[in-house]
């Protein structure tokens, strides 16, 4: 009886779970098909307001750089928008580590004199650590201070290769979680003894996360 009812509350955590990652892709790809669409005008829109070359935008909090956004060319329309050419966005943690996103075209949302949000879109790199990872479109919501690509995504690095249908990533802990149709790739421990790869795509319950730190990056895991 016990252990019945320790399974039950286990599959409800983890249907909550779902679900919360579920409405939060679902959320971000109504807003990176609605970003597409925007920004696919920008070039007709006759309500620019400003252009800036060489635009640069950064946030400051305690003498600390939380964030850091460049781009060659800025438009500002109305409502809040900004759109950016060949921008590139890096986020810092309190322990001065990185994470870093470079695209072709982007959206930004301004929130007053903040941004809320950030889209980018076109061949996306995104640095971790010892990782890089490629995906069509990502995404920062600054109420999460998260990064989330729902667009398929492609990671390598540090002897593993590793694609997925969405990642998000934690920027406060550099935590990546790729969930949906995940396929891995290790190659480092192989390669050493002169094995070929082995590769994996089965489908798994829990879904793999690569934590990167400064020196010892952990291999992507699957259960």
């Amino acid at each position: 009886m016990h252990r019945a009812r320790v399974r039950i509350a286990l599959i409800v955590v983890v249907l909550g779970v779902l679900t919360g990652i579920g409405f939060l892709i679902g959320r971000t790809m109504v807003q990176q098909q609605r970003t597409s669409e925007r920004t696919a005008d920008t070039k007709l829109a006759p309500d620019i307001a400003q252009s800036i070359r060489k635009f640069h935008r950064v946030k400051v909090e305690e003498g600390r750089t939380v964030w850091d956004l460049r781009a060659d060319k800025a438009d500002f329309l109305d409502e809040g928008r900004v759109i950016v050419e060949v921008p590139e966005l890096a986020f810092f943690s309190e322990d001065g580590q990185s994470v870093k996103l470079a695209g072709a075209i982007g959206e930004v949302l301004l929130d007053g004199q903040d941004v809320g949000r950030i889209d980018l879109r076109g061949g996306i790199e995104v640095t971790v650590g010892q990782y890089q990872l490629e995906t069509p479109e990502a995404s920062w919501v600054g109420s999460l201070n998260t990064v989330i690509a729902a667009q398929g995504v492609e990671l390598r690095g540090a002897g593993v290769e590793l694609s997925g249908d969405t990642m998000i990533v934690e920027l406060e802990t550099r935590r990546v979680l790729v969930v949906g149709r995940v396929r891995t790739v290790i190659t480092r421990a192989e390669s050493e003894e002169g094995a070929a790869p082995r590769s994996s795509d089965d489908e798994v319950d829990t879904p793999p996360v690569v934590e990167p730190g400064p020196e010892s990056p952990e291999v992507p895991r699957a259960s």
